[in-house]
This record gives structure tokens, C-alpha cells and sequence, in this order.
């Protein structure tokens, strides 16, 4: 919950009433390690939401709760957010609930997720550079995630996963970088300890690799849909340059919107947000203020 943390401090920084609630239940939870964020690099996804919720203790008007919202409302004026048995109204909401990633349907995914099996170049490949990596899908997105690769490894190959779909230039290209293509199902991925080892095709084959990268699918929160928000064909939140959704007065920061998915991104997507709702905050007329 980068975004919703880093939310909760910039407003409360601003003597704004702010009530942070958090399900615990952290896309990125299987992680090792958050990279790329500048002062938290290596450090456990756990750790960093810990001392996120430390450093919001002196700023008294945030109020933060381990709860998760079981449903949510447009009211006239506000919001009404259920909270176990309680409804929290709200002038603003950000919402900042991520998204479930959903690995292909490969066998023996779940078991290297994390850890050998990953999302984001950015975020893990540092981790296994100069080892042979695999990217995974028969289509643009596939075909970046190859050429990305081939920063950190001299050993990439392409896995169509028996889908013959890429187009007579993208092959081009990725046989110009020096990516191997392989187009025959997967049988499953197999590991060693709890690592990626290699890729096992339908036809016998196998493949050593100590990485596949992959772009999931996503399962959106529900809380979308609830609120009635505008998404793009992947569920993700269309907002706009401040985070404002289609829905006047919601706000979206972080992974559930169509911006890029990483914890640094998400974090200044809520610190962006955050400024946003405050300058209305203060434009209103008769809005609250302390002291």
C-alpha cells in the first residue's frame, strides 16, 4: 500500500482528518525485496510497510486501521465506506487497493513465484543478471519484456508457448538482439529448492532458466465496480494527470490504475494525488480547519 502510505502523509502533514485503512493483503507480499526505490532498496515489502505505518504515528489526525473496506458507495457530497460493522463518511476517497496479479497458466508457476517467476524487469532482474533469462508471450508485450532483457543477460530466449502469433518484424527484431525464439508449449516450469531451474516443453524439450518474466492479468478490487469508475479493458482505473477517476470527488493511486506498476511509481502517484485533494480541500468553502 505504497500509495495509500505515502497518501496518509502528505495529508496528514497537512493537518487533514485521514482514516488509512489497510487490509494487509499486499500484491507484492511474496516479494523478497522492494528494489528501485531510492532509501529502501533490498529492503523486505513487510519492513517498509511496517515503518510506513510508524513514521504516520506522529501526525495525529490519520487514523489507521488494519481493516479492509467490505463495500463502499457514491453518497450526495461524499462516500460511505463499510468497515466491519461501522460506515466511514468521506468528503475524498483515494483509493489505493492494488490488483491480485495472475500469473499465466503454466504448471509449477506458483511454486517460483517471486523467485524465479516475475513481473518486472525493473523490480528483479538485477537479481539474476548475467543468468539465462526467458521472457514469456506471443505478443508485443512479450516481445518488450524479451528486449528489456537483454540489458541484464547475454542468454534470452522468447517463449511463445505454442502460439505462433508474432508478426515477421518482431521476429526480426528479436533474432537482430540476438533473442532465441521457441515456440513449443510449456509443460511446466521446474524448480530446485524453491527457485526456477527450467522450463519443460510439451514435447520433451527442456530449457534451463533462472528467470521467466511475464506480464500478468490482473483481478481488480471490487471496490471499482462498487464506486462505478471508469476502467480500461484490463479493469485497471483511467484517471487523469492528478489521479482524479471519472467518479467526482475519488481519487486512484498505485497499481489498480492504468499508470505503470511499481512501489516507487505508486508511492509518487499517491504523494500526486494527496497534493490534488488537498488544494480542494482548501478551495472549499466552509472547509474544516484545526486550530
Amino acid at each position: 500500500m505504497p500509495a495509500g502510505l505515502t497518501a496518509a502523509l502528505v495529508l496528514g502533514r497537512m493537518r487533514r482528518r485521514v482514516a488509512l485503512l489497510d487490509g494487509d493483503d499486499p500484491a507484492h507480499a511474496p516479494s523478497e525485496a522492494v528494489h528501485g526505490f531510492l532509501g529502501h532498496d533490498g529492503a523486505p515489502p513487510a519492513d517498509l510497510r511496517r515503518i510506513g505505518r510508524e513514521q504516520l504515528a506522529p501526525y495525529t489526525s490519520v487514523d489507521t486501521r488494519m481493516a479492509e473496506v467490505g463495500g463502499a458507495s457514491v453518497e450526495d457530497g461524499g462516500f460511505s465506506l463499510h468497515v466491519g460493522g461501522e460506515v466511514i463518511a468521506a468528503a475524498f476517497v483515494l483509493l489505493a487497493a492494488g490488483m491480485r496479479y495472475r500469473p499465466p497458466a503454466i504448471d509449477g508457476i506458483d511454486r517460483v513465484w517471486a523467485r524465479g517467476a516475475y513481473h518486472c524487469p525493473y523490480c528483479h532482474g538485477w537479481e539474476v543478471r548475467n543468468l539465462p533469462l526467458a521472457a514469456h508471450g506471443a505478443d508485443e508485450m512479450g516481445v518488450h519484456l524479451a528486449l528489456l532483457l537483454t540489458s541484464l543477460s547475454g542468454d534470452v530466449v522468447l517463449l511463445t508457448d505454442g502460439d505462433d502469433g508474432l508478426a515477421p518484424e518482431q521476429k526480426a527484431e528479436l533474432l537482430d538482439a540476438g533473442i532465441a525464439i521457441r515456440e513449443q508449449p510449456i509443460a511446466r516450469l521446474e524448480s530446485e529448492g524453491d527457485r526456477l531451474a527450467r522450463v519443460a516443453f510439451a514435447d520433451g524439450a527442456t530449457e534451463e532458466r533462472a528467470g521467466l518474466f511475464f506480464a500478468p492479468a490482473f483481478d481488480p478490487s471490487p471496490l471499482i465496480v462498487e464506486l462505478g469508475c471508469e476502467t480500461d479493458d484490463s479493469g485497471a482505473i483511467v484517471i487523469d494527470s492528478e489521479g482524479r477517476t471519472s467518479v467526482p470527488g475519488l481519487f486512484a493511486a498505485g497499481d489498480a490504475t492504468t499508470e505503470k506498476k511499481a512501489v516507487v511509481l505508486a508511492a509518487a502517484a499517491g504523494s500526486r494525488a494527496a497534493y490534488a485533494i488537498n488544494a480542494e480541500l482548501a478551495h472549499r468553502r466552509g472547509a474544516a480547519r484545526i486550530g
